[in-house]
């Protein structure tokens, strides 16, 4: 004769009672490097291409409009017109709410321009005033090895879940 537990199976989830919240965690960093990962990439990018930026001007073409509070700016170099979010440029926000009053026609503002960025890894404009110089190399790898770290943890969580990545 069996006593207390010994014998019986034990029944699903009646394991250690801290293992699905382990496995929600790892999915939660997981969710959130897939969102940093652009963020991480994107000054990688910017520095192993830093010699085809070019120091230009941008003139604004139109006043924010849209979901996103774009605008339409040329670029004074070589005339291309982009449509770009007016939280890239700090001139035309305060604290993260877009001032349209700041946007007027004719207004131009110092940018790195490369024509050729590929518009999945970075931007084609990036202000001048935010960054007066392009990225630096420690601080690429740091983003990068940032992402990394997180990507371990988020896949050491959902191992320790129980679960498989």
């Amino acid at each position: 004769m069996t006593r207390g537990h010994e014998g019986k199976r034990r029944r699903r989830g009646s394991g250690e009672p801290g293992r699905p919240l382990l496995g929600m965690a790892g999915i939660g960093v997981l969710i959130g490097t897939a969102m940093l990962a652009a963020a991480s990439i994107a000054p990688a990018y910017r520095w192993f291409h830093r010699s085809d930026y070019v120091r230009t001007a941008v003139e604004v073409m139109s006043r924010p409009s849209g979901p996103k509070h774009s605008i339409r700016v040329r670029v004074v170099s070589d005339g291309q017109e982009y449509l770009v979010p007016a939280l890239d440029f700090p001139e035309l926000h305060s604290g993260g709410v877009v001032v349209t009053a700041r946007a007027t026609p004719g207004d131009r503002f110092d940018a790195w321009y490369n024509p050729d960025a590929p518009r999945l890894l970075d931007k084609r404009l990036v202000s001048a005033k935010w960054h007066p110089s392009l990225v630096t190399g420690t601080e690429a790898l740091l983003r990068l090895l940032a992402l990394l770290a997180f990507l371990g943890l988020g896949v050491f969580l959902l191992r320790a879940s129980g679960g498989k990545p």
